[in-house]
């Protein structure tokens, strides 16, 4: 019976257990969507990918076979860094080749390279925090600097007034 019951999509685990004489407790446990993860799966909140339809809105994962855990954690990572800019991601991307690439819910993509992510993000939250147009505007930040970034931005120019300097 309980492989029956975890056959059904929406079911991440399920416990039978008989109380004698004539009882069955069973436990089902569903699935918690954390993100869509490549063309055509979820993952769920302990980073495994299951297939089922959800409607909802849901941030972007994607990855290599296998880097469901660390695709899973560095969004969580990025999501508490990028919160204090009050910036969200929607898309994480895990590249073949082990780079890290942020689109932010703005539209505004992050490419982190491979190394010190945290410290390339929070450096990006730090000027995001300074010129606030920044949060809201589409492009392209190059953070694989190491004591920089490179900003191309869409739209309209930034204010004259904005000055971004280093401390």
């Amino acid at each position: 019976m309980r492989a029956e019951f975890e056959k059904v999509t929406w079911v991440r685990s399920a416990s039978v257990r008989r109380i004698w004489p004539d009882r069955l407790e069973i436990s089902l446990e569903e699935q918690e969507p954390l993100a869509r993860w490549g063309t055509d799966a979820l993952i769920n909140t302990h980073a495994e990918i299951f297939h089922a339809d959800y409607a909802g809105d849901l941030p972007h994962f994607v990855g290599p076979v296998g880097s469901e855990r660390e695709v899973a954690d560095a969004y969580r990572d990025f999501s508490d860094i990028l919160a204090k800019a009050e910036l969200k991601p929607k898309e994480i991307l895990l590249s073949p080749r082990r780079a890290w690439q942020v689109k932010l819910a703005s539209g505004m993509v992050l490419d982190l390279g491979r190394v010190e992510m945290r410290e390339r993000l929070t450096r990006f939250v730090a000027v995001s925090k300074q010129v606030p147009e920044l949060q809201e505007r589409k492009g392209r930040a190059d953070l694989r600097y190491s004591n920089g970034f490179a900003l191309k931005l869409t739209g309209t120019a930034l204010p004259k007034q904005a000055h971004i300097t280093k401390k």
